[in-house]
């Protein structure tokens, strides 16, 4: 038994845990394998795959735009192997189209997207396995067996990390990154050594090729500092402060040695002389962050993809949209994440926080110290300080790096089971997040908890990768193809929120506002009655204009009305063809938009997989829901 653990449930050895510990890893991974089957390619999985790819068959990192060179190489890796390539004409190369690039990936060549995916989703899911273990070892070394079979408990249900976890993204790698950086940089400052500062430079350069946010890793790594130096070792202060500070810069320059080295040792990539990287974009951005920025670029400390990279993340992510309960805001909110973690976390798992944190209190009292949690709390407390300033509120996979220090930490919790009523609570709690997760596989990534309506709520509460990250086209497929083998023959309109090709899937519907709109695929005068699906997204108008979002309200509707007005003139603008169809594909967005807001007033018909809602649209009620503010419908 670990010290100040209390005692073990069952009396259970190390090496019965560890056993048990494969068991829930081995569950943990065949959930989530078995559950990718029926996602679709979600919204940044092109992005990320074709831009692995690219990198690893021309070295030209210009794709990077600090969402992962790292992860995504390492997704692409068994492509790469087989010799797979993009189907992408020179225009998408030349102007570093990784949309139109990740595309070519899935469909060129009339390729199956799931056969493609599902390699690169495998590998991603073995770092989420490997992060599990991270949690189980680090908890075993501060609770012990029981404490440790808790955290891995908790975490091989957790639906977030099992909805993540299957799919191509850099966000599980970098959770992964960021907790073996900070624990392996925790271990070189308290005995600094070669093998130590090595290690936890390479394990730095590593995250540091992962997201954009690895940048938080610094003031991470100074707070490390500091609080070992206020704990000196025996030597004495100067010695031990002396020593860290050498520790800690040298860890920090490997680590920057090795993005050098990822980058062939080259400031500026081989394909950046026929199409220049742009920086107008993060120059015009405001902080501290782009001046520093140029001033690495012009001095060339650091390769410039990298650079741009961090820059175009922080220059796009200043103004993002954003949805919490109902409402859309441009600048997000202090209180999204904690809402989303309050949304998105089974019960269970929030009790077993709660308990752990009542359990920790205690021992503090008690005067109980565990120094082996002090990079843990760095790591929670300058992630989610990050976190709650930042406007980039569109998931909760954005605080995976957060989450394994929060499992690892409700380990804690063991501290109950020193009592029969307390075991009984423990085990409640780890019961009721394993039933509340696998009530809803396989579709983890749409979870809501039951205290906020479980997912059939969902749109209501949040959406885009929260909910809605397009991974449902192949259920829709299916509905369709019920209702079509069943004799329904209703018109059927698709807004969708994704980046995959919803006729590559099956989906024949006509095309309504999505998020990517090449062209105008529908005249708002084509709107009839028929099945709307739409992603719950696009129904809460989110991606719209600003002015389309919200409530329908009078400025609105007079701006349509002025619209309509236009377009009944044979003369002026309206005159041109290509003019006409700007102003009828606009006008369309304004129809949906008013469709839209009427159609949140009611609930849904049917549902595709929980991120798509089914709207059966009569002629009355399409009647209603557009005729002119103070017109009256017949019936």
């Amino acid at each position: 038994m670990h010290a100040g653990s209390g005692p073990e449930p069952l009396g259970s050895s190390r090496l019965a845990a560890h056993a048990l510990a494969v068991l829930l890893l081995a569950s943990m991974a065949l959930t989530a394998d078995c559950g990718a089957a029926s996602d679709g390619p979600a919204f940044d999985e092109p992005l990320h795959l074709g831009a692995g790819l690219a990198h690893l068959s021309t070295g030209d990192f210009r794709l990077d735009e600090g969402t992962g060179v790292l992860p995504q190489m390492w997704a692409a890796l068994p492509l790469w192997l087989r010799g797979g390539s993009l189907d992408a004409d020179a225009s998408a190369w030349s102007e570093a189209d990784v949309w139109e690039l990740g595309r070519s990936l899935l469909y060129g060549g009339d390729r199956d997207p799931g056969a493609v995916l599902r390699p690169a989703r495998r590998m991603v899911l073995a770092l989420g396995v490997a992060l599990g273990a991270c949690v189980y070892l680090w908890s075993l070394r501060l609770y012990g067996p029981g404490g440790a079979l808790i955290s891995l408990a908790l975490a091989s249900v957790c639906p977030n990390l099992l909805a993540h976890a299957r799919l191509v993204s850099s966000d599980v790698p970098t959770a992964l990154a960021f907790l073996a950086a900070v624990g392996a940089a925790a271990a070189a400052l308290a005995r600094p050594s070669l093998l130590r500062v090595t290690g936890a430079g390479v394990a730095a350069g590593l995250l540091f090729l992962c997201k954009a946010t690895s940048l938080l890793f610094v003031p991470m790594l100074a707070l490390l500092a500091a609080w070992r130096i206020a704990a000196p070792p025996a030597q004495g202060r100067g010695a031990g402060a002396v020593r860290t500070l050498a520790a800690a810069g040298a860890l920090l320059a490997l680590g920057l040695a090795l993005v050098w080295a990822a980058h062939g040792l080259a400031f500026r990539t081989p394909g950046a002389a026929a199409a220049p990287l742009d920086w107008t974009r993060v120059d015009a951005a405001p902080g501290a962050l782009p001046s520093l920025l140029r001033v690495a670029r012009d001095g060339h400390w650091l390769p410039e993809t990298w650079l741009h990279g961090i820059g175009y993340a922080w220059a796009t992510t200043r103004d993002r949209v954003a949805f919490a309960a109902g409402h859309v805001s441009n600048d997000g909110w202090w209180w999204y994440f904690p809402y989303t973690v309050a949304v998105k976390m089974p019960l269970g798992t929030l009790t077993l926080f709660a308990l752990a944190a009542a359990a920790g209190v205690r021992a503090h009292l008690r005067g109980a110290r565990n120094a082996g949690s002090a990079p843990l709390w760095v790591l929670l407390g300058v992630y989610g300080a990050a976190s709650m300033a930042s406007s980039v509120n569109i998931g909760i996979r954005h605080l995976l790096p957060m989450l394994a220090p929060a499992l690892i930490l409700s380990g804690a919790a063991v501290r109950w089971c020193d009592t029969r009523g307390g075991r009984a609570a423990v085990a409640l709690c780890l019961v009721a997040a394993a039933a509340e997760s696998f009530a809803v596989w396989p579709h983890h990534l749409s979870f809501v908890n039951v205290a906020f309506g479980g997912p059939a709520a969902g749109y209501r509460r949040l959406v885009d990768s929260n909910l809605d990250w397009g991974q449902d086209l192949p259920a829709l497929a299916a509905h369709l193809g019920l209702l079509r083998a069943q004799g329904n023959a209703e018109p059927c309109y698709l807004a969708w929120f994704g980046s995959a090709l919803p006729e590559r899937h099956g989906v024949a519907c006509a095309r309504l506002p999505g998020f990517f709109d090449a062209a105008p695929p529908l005249r708002a005068g084509e709107l009839g009655p028929g099945l709307y699906y739409l992603s719950a997204t696009m129904l809460q108008g989110v991606y719209l204009e600003p002015e389309l979002r919200g409530p329908w309200g009078a400025q609105q509707e007079t701006r349509l009305a002025s619209l309509d007005a236009l377009l009944a003139s044979p003369r002026g603008a309206a005159a041109d063809p290509s003019s006409r169809a700007r102003l009828e594909w606009l006008r369309l967005r304004m129809r949906f938009a008013k469709l839209c807001a009427a159609l949140r007033a009611r609930p849904p018909d049917d549902r595709v997989a929980w991120s798509i809602l089914v709207y059966r649209v009569g002629a009355e009620e399409l009647s209603a829901a557009l005729a002119p503010a103070g017109a009256a419908t017949g019936s």
